[in-house]
């Protein structure tokens, strides 16, 4: 399998590419040379995830909170940019690379 920019594949078909049971939405730099987004296609997608330019650009709803107890549905919460150890999540490592490539400070994550 070649990608290219655009490309949609099946879940199993990234697990099988990737020789990587994937289990999170976003993978920041989970190889060295790119970082993995899963996103559903469907119609009927609790996401309103897109892509756009020719698979250029990727409007991507980010990770969600993790779930807790007594929290009804973790989807109406964002994922926080860090962890209480100041270690930044999945959001945060994809926010810091978006904001430095607006300040012309380096380059777009292939994805």
């Amino acid at each position: 399998m070649n990608p290219n920019p655009g490309d949609i594949f099946t879940y199993s078909e990234m697990c099988q590419f990737e020789s990587f049971h994937l289990r999170r939405g976003m993978n920041f730099r989970l190889k060295p040379d790119y970082s993995i987004v899963l996103m559903s296609a469907c119609s009927d997608s609790l996401y309103t995830d897109i892509v756009q330019d020719e698979g250029k650009t990727l409007l991507y709803e980010g990770h969600d909170i993790s779930k807790r107890k007594g929290l009804k549905d973790p989807r109406h919460y964002d994922q926080p940019m860090a962890m209480p150890n100041g270690k930044l999540t999945q959001n945060g490592l994809f926010y810091v690379i978006a904001k430095d490539v607006q300040k012309n400070k380096g380059w777009p994550e292939p994805v």
